[in-house]
């Protein structure tokens, strides 16, 4: 049994969490002041605790009690605590030890995926189903795609860019401004790959415009300020 006064969140002392798991769970399927408290203390501003990884069971518990549909903040938040590459422990160890909770959520998470509304519902889905899977950094930045932007760094000079789906084609620019813009080259992934999967959920499921954007979120481009290439993937902030 887990004592989880011996644990910690984002505010101490980790005794009041399966309380506040349960008032979430009481709470419903959608977001309001008790998910807010849950996210709060075990996945705060994207740092996680030794509670956050503790709770991993109780989510998966959560999750299997409650009807699939396409959206299930219990899920979202145990996917952005195995996304989580800023806490107490070494995630792939903690994947180890929760190995059983983290492929009944994964199971969860392939049905949920099915059942989306729109494609920004799809696009938080996806992401929290590459956390289970563990793809990489796809895990951290597909609700990018869902935003229409997405935060990246230039390797060579270190200079803050700005992916913009809005552009047709995307584009890279310095900061918020356009001037100098620089269009993205798409790719096809390579059969096997993270993006391989991806790319066939998205293909699978119907959801050609999110297909299109992932193609171009596995390309390339150049910096603005000093024309160094960048790949996508490599250059998130």
């Amino acid at each position: 049994m887990t004592d989880w006064a011996q644990l910690d969140d984002a505010y101490g002392s980790a005794v009041h969490v399966p309380a506040l798991l349960a008032a979430a769970e009481q709470s419903g399927v959608t977001f309001g002041p008790a998910w807010d408290d849950v996210w709060s203390h075990l996945c705060h501003q994207g740092t996680v605790y030794s509670a956050s990884y503790a709770a991993i069971p109780l989510l998966a518990d959560m999750c299997s009690r409650q009807p699939v549909r396409g959206f299930i903040p219990g899920l979202q938040l145990a996917g952005s605590i195995l996304a989580s590459t800023d806490g107490p422990a070494n995630p792939n160890v903690m994947r180890a030890t929760y190995a059983p909770a983290i492929s009944r959520l994964r199971d969860v998470a392939v049905s949920a995926l099915q059942l989306a509304e729109s494609d920004t519902e799809f696009i938080y889905g996806l992401e929290t189903l590459a956390a289970f899977e563990d793809l990489g950094v796809w895990q951290r930045t597909l609700a990018y795609l869902a935003d229409g932007e997405a935060p990246l760094e230039c390797g060579g000079c270190g200079t803050q860019l700005l992916l913009r789906f809005d552009d047709s084609p995307p584009s890279v620019t310095s900061g918020n401004t356009a001037e100098g813009k620089r269009d993205v080259v798409g790719a096809e992934p390579t059969e096997g790959t993270h993006e391989a999967r991806l790319s066939s959920l998205a293909d699978i499921h119907g959801r050609a415009t999110v297909a299109e954007n992932l193609h171009y979120y596995f390309g390339v481009s150049t910096c603005p300020a000093c024309g160094a290439e960048l790949a996508i993937a490599d250059s998130f902030a």
